[in-house]
């Protein structure tokens, strides 16, 4: 048990570092993209193998309102699919300068052809 804690305290920052350096690397846009949305990708599987494989199958075991359970876990999972579907929708395009890109703290800068 002490192995596995030690090496989930160790992989943790190593992810985290990781993810920093592809973010701030200084190579093709599309290229970072693509490992980012690769490095995401498998991120977001290991959550969700967590939750149905480890989490989810222990709480079906118990045999008590399946049909809920199944219902609750749909709506979580559309829940959490229009929030983020939502977001890229939501998020205001004040700022026009390509050169700067925006950030709720990025004060508005008109784009000119100065």
């Amino acid at each position: 048990m002490f192995a596995f804690v030690a090496i989930l305290a160790l992989i943790t920052p190593a992810g985290a570092i990781v993810g920093y350096v592809v973010e701030e690397a200084k190579f093709d846009k599309v290229a970072k993209y693509l490992l980012m949305t690769i490095l995401h990708s498998l991120s977001i599987a290991m959550f969700l193998f967590l939750a149905i494989f480890e989490i989810i199958a222990e709480e079906r075991a118990n045999k008590h309102a399946s049909l809920l359970q199944w219902i609750a876990y749909t709506a979580g999972f559309i829940v959490i699919a229009a929030i983020l579907v939502a977001k890229d929708f939501t998020l205001p395009h004040y700022n026009k300068n390509p050169y700067m890109p925006y950030t709720p703290y990025t004060p508005y800068t008109p784009y000119t052809l100065d």
